[in-house]
C-alpha cells in the first residue's frame, strides 16, 4: 500500500495503533489508554512519537494541542484521527480510498446509519447534517455553554446561527494547513480551555458539530479571540451554567415522579 504524506495526528484510547502506522510517512500518537496491557504493548514500541497523554473521554482535546504546539511549523496536510477510526468511523473500503487525499476530508462513513426525517442526514460523502438542537446537553456536564449558538457566539462576530450542523461524528478530517491558519493560536487554546474542565463536558459534542465551521467559515472573530490572556479572561467571565436544566426536561422528570 501507498503511505501517505499526510500527517496522522492520532488520539489512541485501548487499541494498538500500529495499523494506521501502514498508512503514513510521519506520524504522533497521544496515548490516552488506561489498560495496562495496551500501554505496556504501545511504550513497547520504544517509538518517540508515541505519547502518554491523560484520557479526556475524546480526542478534540489532543487535536487542538496538536496544532498549539506546532503552529508555526504545521505540516502541509494533517489527518486528525482516532486510533480506532477505521471500523469505527469509517469502513475499510472508505478508508482506502480516502486517507491519501490531498485536498479537505471529513472521515467518517455508517453504511448502517438510517437518516431521521427532520433530524439527521448522510449526504453519503463522509457527511452527516444534524438538527441543530442540542438534544446532547444533558447527557454530560456543562459549564460554560447550553446551545452551540451561544458558542458561535462567543467566538464570532455573528448573528447567523445554523439550522442544521455538518460534520463528520467523531471529529475526524483531513485538513490542509492554510485551513488551520485561518484561525490564531489563541482560537485553540480558548477551545481547550473550553473543554478541559471534566471528562467529556457536553461542550465536547458542541465543538464536534462546529469543527467544520471552524476550518471553513469566513465569518470574522470576535476581537478578543486573538490574544489568549483577553480570551481566557473572557471565558472566567462567562455564567457558569452548571446547574442549568431544560425546562421540558425539568417537566418530563416532574411527569416522571408523579407516574
Amino acid at each position: 500500500m501507498k503511505k501517505t504524506d499526510n500527517f496522522f495526528v492520532i488520539s489512541n484510547y485501548n487499541v494498538d495503533p500500529e495499523n494506521l502506522f501502514r498508512y503514513a510517512n510521519n506520524y504522533i500518537v497521544y496515548d490516552q489508554s488506561d489498560d495496562p496491557l495496551v500501554i505496556e504493548k504501545n511504550k513497547a514500541k520504544k517509538d518517540s512519537r508515541i505519547f502518554s497523554y491523560p484520557n479526556t473521554g475524546h480526542n478534540h482535546i489532543v487535536f487542538f494541542k496538536y496544532i498549539v504546539d506546532n503552529y508555526d511549523n504545521l505540516p502541509e496536510r494533517v489527518a486528525f484521527l482516532k486510533g480506532n477510526v477505521i471500523g469505527r468511523h469509517v469502513t475499510q473500503e472508505f478508508w482506502d480510498k480516502n486517507y491519501d487525499n490531498g485536498f479537505y476530508t471529513f472521515l467518517w462513513q455508517d453504511p448502517k446509519f438510517i437518516d431521521k426525517p427532520g433530524i439527521a442526514y448522510s449526504l453519503g460523502s463522509g457527511q452527516l447534517i444534524e438538527r441543530n438542537n442540542n438534544w446532547f446537553v444533558t447527557k454530560s456536564a456543562h459549564r460554560y455553554f447550553t446551545e452551540v449558538n451561544q458558542l458561535i457566539s462567543f467566538l464570532y462576530e455573528s448573528s447567523f446561527f445554523p439550522k442544521y450542523n455538518l460534520f463528520a461524528p467523531g471529529g475526524c478530517y483531513i485538513v490542509e494547513r492554510e485551513r488551520i491558519l485561518r484561525n490564531p493560536k489563541a482560537f485553540y487554546m480558548g477551545l481547550i480551555k473550553i473543554m478541559d474542565y471534566a471528562f467529556f463536558p457536553s461542550e465536547v459534542w458542541m465543538v464536534e458539530r462546529l469543527m467544520h465551521y471552524f476550518f471553513s467559515t469566513d465569518t470574522p472573530l470576535k476581537s478578543y479571540v486573538y490574544e489568549e490572556a483577553n480570551l481566557e479572561q473572557q471565558i472566567k467571565n462567562l455564567e457558569d451554567k452548571t446547574g442549568w436544566i431544560p425546562k421540558r426536561s425539568l417537566k418530563n422528570k416532574i411527569h416522571l415522579r408523579r407516574e
